[in-house]
């Protein structure tokens, strides 16, 4: 089972993801208004689908469903870079951000996988992007959260690699 929560405000790209489940897995999200575990309105898309389980296992790999081990699989590594540029856009519009900083627009990635976070970091060199790591201690969380943030104003080939 795969669920994305949503604030309410984000009703149209809720249906998006389901539109887009129906489109790439034949099966269409179920959207439902719910409680997310610290108790903010949000909004739910549930798919069950081993189809769309299988498909992610083949791109990232977890140990025990936890997420400080999850990874991207080497065969995943190993294709071309058109593949990587789409785990790069995929990547930034699931677990990123883009906002205004000191210096421009900046680009996050967030993770508290340090596996994932070295990869990604990897992909981003091998594109010539310039990128610093961050470790962020969380306050209640006992894992360090690693932020990997590009500027990109000073990375031409940044803005190719984002196809959202």
């Amino acid at each position: 089972m795969i669920r994305f929560y949503l604030s309410n405000e984000e009703i149209q790209y809720a249906q998006c993801l389901s539109d887009l489940s129906a489109k790439l897995f034949g099966r269409q999200s179920y959207l439902r208004d719910g409680k997310h575990k610290v108790g903010d309105s949000c909004r739910r898309a549930k798919m069950d689908s081993k189809y769309v389980h299988n498909f992610l296992k083949n791109i990232l790999t977890f140990t025990n469903d936890k997420s400080h081990t999850v990874k991207i699989n080497r065969s995943i590594l190993k294709k071309g870079k058109e593949s990587l540029k789409g785990i790069v856009s995929g990547m930034i519009a699931t677990d990123g951000s883009v906002y205004c900083g000191k210096y421009g627009v900046h680009i996050n990635f967030s993770t508290i996988s340090k596996t994932l976070a070295r990869q990604y970091s990897r992909i981003l060199k091998l594109f010539g992007v310039e990128h610093s790591i961050y470790k962020n201690p969380r306050k209640g969380l006992e894992r360090l959260v690693y932020r990997i943030i590009a500027i990109l104003e000073s990375n031409p080939t940044l803005r190719p690699l984002m196809s959202f």
